[in-house]
């Protein structure tokens, strides 16, 4: 078969494209939803079909790959996060007669179990510094400095009812434990009885809990929400949770992760009984209540975080918010000096405009999806995602993406069809939008694709995403 015809075939295949997309804005479900698709050829950066594809739509999660992607560009695959320790004062026999401080810098990976460690490893590498050098008290203050980033690190578009919850957790330049904590609750009682809260882990002594949880019916699931402010310690729980015999485990955010850091390390050192004599703080706090420490400080240990490339694949993999905020604030934060996080959205755009990327209907407000207000549109994610196949680390940046059908959270869809196996796609759920985005390769040509279904009817997130399935399968020729 000569070229002529295989050309002649994509584009008919991308003609029954345009037929499914068609019909399926006609459905009743979808009459008041936007039905945003993209499809781009890498080689040539043009456009072989679109629909409603300059449109502005919700991007939800498949912002991810904007965020992962100009992070590989700028920082490099091979970057890695430096979280420092270090002192202020003098030594003297087993006394520091001054500060302890732990420096962040940005590392969403800092006392994670995800790569190989966990909080306690972590907590005891520090441990083991400070008895290193001999120190069994501290006259002082343990002093968290998250200085390098700004502390206005939650976009103002993002709402209450997340914030609290585990997805929620917000980057910062001192993170700790994912920025998250589980609260567990005793499964044992009466329907419509409160059950008791066994423990909180890691414990933040500091924070009160508000419980208005109740036990509901064995087959109802854990329905409850998290309601949590950044300048406040008091924590509301609402909901249910399902009676039983057990114990169930309900993820929270750390909000002011940078304060917790001071505390973990603080108890962890007391239970070696090496003792403070002031309470745990922050840099922001201690300047705020007039507490200057000009005193030189001094370098103690330094911790790294896996590589970028290590950490890419379950960012996009698992969609973790966190991560994503986080290297997006890094990307931004070298490239334009500014961390706020108004800033690192107005800021990305600006890099993506300098990059000749067509910025139509792209109005960003986080790094992760999160926010309901922030904005994209299918042109402008292929447009994107073909500029990232020319970049040096294009291939680090592709295998971070899951593969339909096999990896991630798209290993379920397109299961024996045509489609399985051979779309890279990252996939996006926010209320009332659902969306894929990623590369696929059909009759030798590589191309970049967006599929959003935004603004349809409550309830529907199964229809939607079975009609967005339709028209992955649908780049593929039978």
């Amino acid at each position: 078969m000569n070229l002529h015809c295989l050309v002649l075939i994509f584009q008919l295949s991308f003609h029954q494209l345009g037929i499914l997309v068609d019909s399926l804005q006609k459905e009743s479900v979808f009459k008041p939803a936007v039905i945003s698709v993209s499809v781009r050829n890498l080689a040539t950066n043009k456009i072989v079909y679109h629909h409603a594809g300059y449109q502005a739509v919700n991007s939800a999660s498949t912002l991810k790959l904007v965020s992962t992607g100009v992070a590989t560009s700028i920082l490099g695959s091979n970057y890695v996060f430096k979280t420092r320790l270090e002192y202020s004062g003098t030594i003297e026999n087993n006394v520091l007669k001054g500060n302890l401080y732990i420096v962040g810098g940005g590392d969403p990976s800092f006392g994670s179990n995800r790569f190989g460690s966990t909080l306690d490893i972590q907590l005891k590498a520090i441990l083991n510094t400070i008895k290193r050098l001999g120190i069994r008290k501290i006259e002082g203050y343990i002093v968290a400095d998250g200085s390098m980033y700004s502390s206005k690190s939650i976009p103002d578009s993002w709402i209450w009812g997340d914030l609290g919850n585990y997805y929620g957790a917000t980057a910062q330049a001192l993170n700790i434990n994912e920025n998250e904590y589980e609260i567990y609750f005793s499964q044992k009682g009466n329907i419509g009885s409160q059950p008791e809260i066994i423990k909180v882990n890691p414990a933040l002594e500091y924070l009160s809990f508000r419980n208005e949880v109740s036990l509901a019916d064995k087959n109802s699931g854990d329905e409850t929400m998290i309601y949590a402010s950044p300048f406040s310690n008091e924590i509301s729980i609402r909901g249910i949770i399902p009676q039983g015999k057990g114990s169930l485990k309900v993820k929270g955010s750390i909000l002011n992760p940078v304060l917790a850091t001071a505390y973990l390390i603080q108890n962890y050192l007391k239970n070696d009984s090496i003792s403070c004599s002031q309470k745990p703080t922050t840099l922001e706090k201690m300047r705020n209540e007039g507490h200057f420490d000009f005193g030189q400080r001094y370098f103690m240990d330094e911790f790294s975080s896996p590589t970028l490339q290590t950490m890419l694949q379950p960012t996009n993999f698992e969609s973790l918010n966190l991560y994503a905020d986080a290297f997006l604030k890094a990307a931004m934060f070298q490239n334009a000096r500014s961390s706020n996080a108004e800033d690192v959205a107005k800021n990305l755009k600006i890099y993506c405009q300098n990059k000749g990327i067509d910025i139509t209907g792209f109005e960003p407000k986080d790094g992760s999806g999160l926010s309901p207000s922030g904005f994209i549109s299918g042109n402008f994610m292929t447009d994107f995602l073909a500029k990232m196949s020319f970049e040096p680390d294009f291939v680090v940046f592709k295998n971070s993406i899951p593969v339909v059908g096999v990896s991630g959270t798209v290993k379920n869809l397109c299961k024996k069809s045509i489609a399985e196996g051979k779309i890279y796609a990252k996939s996006g759920s926010i209320e009332g939008t659902r969306a894929y985005a990623g590369y696929f390769e059909e009759n030798g040509e590589n191309f970049a694709f967006s599929a959003i279904i935004s603004h349809y009817e409550s309830g529907q997130q199964k229809i939607a995403r079975e009609a967005l399935e339709k028209i992955m399968i649908s780049f593929f020729k039978d």
